[in-house]
């Protein structure tokens, strides 16, 4: 879902798109997956 961000200055055109993007794919479930898998490898010492 797109935001709103009024305390952020303004970096363009596609400013904002760009940060909804970003969180949009932070949020997928291939990243959550990789980064548990990390999480896990760092856990067990790999």
């Amino acid at each position: 879902m797109p935001k709103y961000y009024e305390d952020k200055p303004e970096g363009g055109v596609c400013a904002g798109l760009k940060e909804d993007l970003g969180e949009c794919l932070l949020q997928s479930d291939c990243v959550v997956q990789l980064d548990n898998r990390a999480r896990f490898r760092g856990k067990k010492g790999y």
